[in-house]
């Protein structure tokens, strides 16, 4: 599935029911990392992993990449108020970055 978020597309899946959980991708990889937590977790979870711009199903990045700003575009998007962080490495880390 895709989402618009800040004029570009968000590539995500969705699955379950409960407490949301969002799960963000290392930064060498995409969303297909987490395939197995998303299976598991999702019989008691509402559970999405997204892919970053420029990664997976996503558009690719025009000027500045603000990984948090996505984050709460696609958490918006999809009508999640709150919801606990999941992150491995770079997906871990609440930051700017720049695609130059």
């Amino acid at each position: 599935m895709r989402v618009q978020v800040d004029g570009g597309e968000i590539g995500y899946d969705e699955a379950g029911e409960g407490p949301a959980m969002i799960f963000s991708h290392a930064g060498i990889a995409d969303r297909r990392m987490w395939k197995h937590q998303f299976r598991d977790l999702a019989t008691d979870h509402r559970v999405v992993c997204y892919d970053w711009r420029g990664r997976g199903e996503s558009s690719s990045a025009q000027g500045d990449v603000v990984h948090h700003r996505d984050l709460l575009g696609l958490m918006d998007a999809l009508d999640i108020p709150t919801a606990h962080l999941v992150g491995c490495s770079m997906g871990g880390v609440p930051i700017s970055l720049s695609s130059r």
